[in-house]
């Protein structure tokens, strides 16, 4: 009987979305702006839902995987404020309330409920603001390897697509921090990605009108009315553009922040936006706002900054007035590691997010950096903050950083960045090779590539024998390592590593990581141990990426591996593989006929015909190409009909592609479907189906709507094509009334590669007035940082239309916001912008121990 009531405490004890609730799943509560004082606890806490069509696709995914399938990390991506956290839990409660839900609070917790064997089937993990869990790599690979091999896991997220996305999938060397993560993330079989929109369509807006009227909920008719500007109806529902307004207000003398407020605001957006992903603690927000405060705001409090912190976490001073949006949204969130543990602090996500481009050139004052020198424990996000101070020109903040992160065994290169200049008796070097963890196979990258005057630092290294602590699970790595140990003739590190038995302890996710390690085993004469590799892959491969079993067949055929390719071709990799890559799908098709296996091609064709994505004309028409070639007449059929009904991204270069092929009366049917539905104020649209109707020669049938008239102007870019769009198919007329609009007045300035776009098609097309207009407003002054490509894109452009004072503002800036680190060679400035004197990596970083 004991035992029983145990279990049935134990089962009761289990969280779930329902006992869970909105408020500790993160979910923005939505306020109302004429409550009374009291009413607002009378009000429901979250208004009725609007369904959309990211919502629908969240639950087919849900379903299936709710059903015992595969598991699935389901990532919504998308700025904030959007609903993306709200779309998850709604669709939890609808499809999942008395799941065992877990929620980690941070990425160390994650991983203990991973260890523990908690993470099972039937479970749904909760991962909002995903990148507190992704940018721990173990934390990335262990919740991959989990879900690999348990079904029925249903992993729930949200990531912003700029930073969090981007940085996370980048495809860097293989030194990236991120290598799991973007194996996590882009990996078809466990995550599917979601994007959700940042405004609402008309039908969503009509669907908004009506919920709000048959609701009553007038939070719900404010937001609506709120929106009508900008077209954020969901970010006013929470407050973040009101929240964003008084920071801004507060800044230049408004009255809902104080001034210790604002300044420990300002020190939590930096230091997020500087790359300290973890919660603050108030001893780092404290030292770093006090130090920028102006005397006349100082306390003779030493602990001033805890009532402040309290006002603006709980929204409400100690004399009763507020410091939030609406009773509801406060500038800082507390966040607690456990309970009666210190609090720390989170930054509003739509402050954030919107001060990452509103502040983008601000490079961090003294104050600021030294409080993250002293404060940040995190080595990644010491790691990432050196980074960040590198590239500003802030090279001694760097080092100091690099160091306390080395010394904890951080995989960095970092410190090897200084150079003979700033390294020239290699303290940094081999300090780094003294503490550097040897898990990662990758250890040796930078000490090797400079091994002739790094040889005391690479003999460091070599005497911790990395052969003997490499993690074998990584192929890729190994096979890396393994031919570094060759080229140095290393052989005993060699013949470590090979005993050690890599080839039965890799990784077999990415068949193309393992052919380099069966390369790379060959090439050191462990042939066995190659064969021995191969015989594990074709056997017991991840199957599911189609371009990667492609390329291993390949490679078998050129080997001569006719029993490996037999052995891999049983396990039917045409059912096994995701065919939503058009491209991956097409080279395995290839692949399998060329090795007779024709029964796969069928399968694999007719798959691919009626599921591949179609966004990218080269994805698509590589398939197309593929089903041609092994003459699957029907499949291409059914792909072409696919193309008619649904186009794509990129439907005028498809149409071309066809017409070239011989397909010609598609091309026309699937041109005449881009006219038909252009939407005319739509530019990139409209330039699209007149490219597409140009290459069959029927582009008058929309030249006839008049679509220069009708296009909005706010999309540089999209403008941009639509210029080339109407000179190509020869509208002289169409073109100039489309100049005559004033597209410089429209133009949204903030990205500096739509600009760019506009910019140069204007002085390709000697548009001189326009140009002139356009550059009168001063982009170079206006646009968003965050991209550091598009931003140099602009500045060529710049150059080339002789606007040099623009071109000054725009590299001043972009210096700052860190994009252009080698303008501080060789020491670097200071953060009060002074130039740092000469100095070398001792001299820095004796003083740290």
């Amino acid at each position: 009987m004991r035992r029983l009531l145990v279990e049935a405490a134990a089962v009761s004890a289990v969280d779930t979305v329902l006992s869970l609730g909105p408020a500790r799943l993160e979910v923005h509560n939505a306020a109302d702006a004429g409550a009374a004082v009291g009413e607002s606890d009378r009000v429901p806490e979250l208004t009725r839902y609007l369904l959309r069509a990211h919502d629908r696709r969240i639950r087919a995914v849900l379903g299936e995987v709710l059903a015992g399938g595969p598991s699935r990390l389901i990532v919504l991506t998308g700025e904030s404020s959007t609903g993306k956290t709200r779309a998850l839990y709604e669709a939890l409660v609808d499809l999942a309330p008395s799941a065992p839900l877990l929620h980690p609070v941070g990425d160390l917790d994650l991983l203990e409920l991973l260890d523990e064997g908690r993470v099972r089937s039937g479970c749904v993990v909760w991962l909002n603001e995903a990148q507190r869990f992704l940018y721990n790599r173990d934390a990335a690979a262990r919740l991959r390897a989990v879900m690999t091999a348990t079904p029925g896991i249903a992993v729930v997220g949200t990531l912003w697509n700029n930073p969090y996305w981007n940085e996370l999938t980048e495809v860097s060397g293989g030194n990236s921090g991120h290598d799991q993560a973007r194996a996590l993330l882009t990996h078809p079989a466990t995550t599917v990605r979601i994007d959700v929109p940042v405004y609402l369509n008309s039908n969503d807006l009509d669907a908004w009108r009506s919920l709000a009227g048959s609701s009553g909920d007038r939070r719900l008719q404010q937001a609506l009315a709120a929106g009508v500007g900008d077209g954020k109806v969901v970010q006013h529902l929470s407050g973040g553009p009101e929240l964003l307004a008084e920071y801004l207000a507060a800044g230049e003398g408004g009255s809902l922040f104080t001034a210790a407020e604002h300044a420990l605001i300002t020190a939590a957006l930096d230091a997020r936006r500087l790359g300290h992903h973890g919660p603050f603690p108030a001893a780092l927000l404290a030292t770093a706002a006090d130090g920028d405060l102006a005397p006349r705001h100082r306390s003779p409090d030493p602990q001033w900054a805890e009532p402040a912190l309290h006002a603006l976490t709980t929204g409400v001073r100690a004399d009763g007035s507020r410091t939030d949006i609406r009773n509801t949204l406060t500038a800082l969130t507390a966040v607690y590691a456990r309970s009666g543990a210190p609090a720390a602090y989170e930054p509003a996500d739509y402050l954030d997010q919107h001060a990452r481009r509103l502040r983008a050139e601000r490079y961090g004052t003294p104050a600021l950096w030294d409080a993250l020198i002293e404060h940040t424990v995190s080595p990644d996000d010491q790691d990432r903050l050196a980074e960040a101070a590198w590239e500003r020109g802030l090279r001694t903040t760097a080092v100091r950083l690099w160091s306390k992160a080395t010394m904890v065994g951080h995989l960095t290169g970092g410190l090897l960045k200084l150079g003979e200049a700033l390294d020239p008796d290699e303290f940094a070097a081999t300090f780094t090779a003294a503490r550097v963890d040897l898990r990662n196979p990758y250890v040796l990258r930078g000490l090797f590539q400079k091994r002739a005057t790094r040889s005391q630092a690479l003999a460091t290294l070599m005497d911790r024998d990395p052969a003997a602590h490499a993690d074998l699970t990584k192929p890729s790595a190994v096979a890396w390592l393994l031919r570094v140990l060759h080229a140095m003739n290393a052989e005993q590190a060699v013949a470590t590593l090979v005993a050690r038995d890599p080839a039965t302890n890799a990784g077999l996710t990415d068949l193309s990581r393992v052919w380099e390690l069966c390369e790379a085993l060959e090439a050191v004469g462990a042939e066995q141990q190659a064969l021995v590799l191969i015989e594990r892959a074709v056997a017991h491969a991840d199957l599911t990426g189609p371009d990667a079993v492609a390329w291993f067949l390949w490679h078998l055929r050129e080997a001569g591996a006719e029993r490996a390719i037999a052995t891999l071709v049983d396990r039917e990799p045409a059912v096994r593989c995701d065919v939503t890559d058009a491209y991956g799908a097409a080279n395995l098709i290839s692949r399998l006929h060329q090795t007779g296996a024709l029964r796969q091609v069928a399968i694999l064709a007719e798959r691919a015909a009626r599921h591949a994505e179609l966004a990218s004309w080269f994805r698509t028409m590589s398939l197309y190409s593929a089903l041609c070639r092994v003459g699957a007449e029907r499949d291409v059929e059914v792909l072409l009909e696919r193309l008619g009904v649904h186009g794509g991204t990129d439907t005028a270069q498809i149409v071309t592609e066809l017409w070239k092929t011989g397909a010609k009366e598609q091309a026309k049917v699937l041109a005449a479907r881009a006219a038909a539905n252009a939407e005319l104020t739509d530019p990139r649209a409209v330039a699209r189906a007149l490219m597409a109707l140009h290459v069959v020669g029927a582009a008058e049938t929309l030249l006839d709507r008049d679509p220069a008239a009708h296009a909005d102007l706010t999309d540089p870019e999209a403008v941009a094509a639509l210029i080339w769009a109407l000179r190509d198919t020869g509208d002289e007329q169409a073109f100039r009334a489309l100049l005559g609009r004033d597209l410089a007045a429209h133009a949204d300035l903030s990205r500096p590669d739509a600009v760019a776009w506009l910019l140069s098609a204007l002085l390709k097309l000697n548009a001189d007035e326009t140009v002139t207009a356009l550059l009168d407003r001063d982009p170079a002054a206006q646009v968003d940082l965050a991209n550091p490509l598009a931003v140099t894109l602009l500045r060529v452009v710049l150059d080339k239309a002789g606007a040099e004072q623009a071109v000054s503002i725009l590299e001043r800036r972009a210096k700052d916001a860190g994009h252009l680190p080698e303008s501080f060679a060789p020491y670097g400035r200071e953060p009060d912008g002074s130039p740092s004197p000469p100095w070398t990596a001792r001299t820095i970083m004796d003083p740290l121990g």
